[in-house]
This record gives C-alpha cells, structure tokens and sequence, in this order.
C-alpha cells in the first residue's frame, strides 16, 4: 500500500519538484528542445536498428535522466516511441512501395487482403513458409 499511497499523494510531486531545484532537472513536457533531441534520437535508433519497443524504452530513460530531464509518465514514454516506431515503418513502406510499379504495388496490396482462406496460402507461400498440417 505504501507506494499506492506515493503515487496518488503529493510526496511525489514534492520529490519532483525537489529534484528540479536542487539537481537543475526539467519536466518532460516543458522541454519542447529536449523533447525534440530525443524524438530525433529515437527515430535514427529505429531506422539503423531492429530494436523493439521495449529496448528502446529502456534506451530513452538513461538518455532522459543524462539529459537531466526529470522521467514522464511510463505510458508517456511509451506512447512515443511507438508513435516514432509507426512513423520509421511507415516511412520505409512508402519507400518501398514507391519505387515499384503500379501493377506490382497491386499485387502486394493483394497480399495484404486475404479473400478467402487462399489468400494466408499465398502469403506464406510467397515468403516460403508451408501451412500447418492438421493432425489425422
């Protein structure tokens, strides 16, 4: 109960704002600089790396506390590195639908949208995996 009682209670935001005077921290959201370095981090990790979601996470709170940037919410965080992660994948689709044909970029859009129960066929196919056996 006692760290319910931390979270809901003004001690928190006490050790905050303790933190900001004594160490020369900043909140997250009134660091539009800092949130803008980190945004710009994020994205170049997430397009040189198949890092996760997770991993990046865990990479921006060391960044964030070295930054002296006092740590956001963990639904904060994490809503923006998936919103940086959408925004890379996002990107490299377009790159790659870009350059094909429009009569190739059909095809893959057919992929993308089974008809029926051939079309999951198809797409394994097309990445050379084989359908699972039923057992007899």
């Amino acid at each position: 109960m006692p760290r319910r009682s931390y979270e809901a209670g003004r001690q928190r935001w006490r050790h905050a704002a303790i933190i900001t005077q004594r160490y020369g921290f900043c909140r997250f959201e009134d660091d539009e600089l800092a949130r803008f370095r980190l945004t710009s981090w994020l994205y170049a990790l997430c397009r040189t790396d198949e890092d996760r979601l997770t991993i990046l996470f865990d990479r921006a709170v060391p960044w964030l506390i070295a930054n002296k940037i006092l740590l956001p919410g963990a639904s904060t965080l994490e809503r923006l590195v998936g919103r940086i992660c959408d925004r890379v994948q996002r990107r490299l689709w377009r790159l790659l639908v870009g350059s094909l044909s429009p009569a190739q970029q059909d095809r893959i859009d057919r992929l993308f949208v089974p008809e029926d129960a051939g079309a999951l066929a198809t797409l394994n196919a097309a990445g050379g995996r084989r359908e699972p056996q039923d057992d007899p």
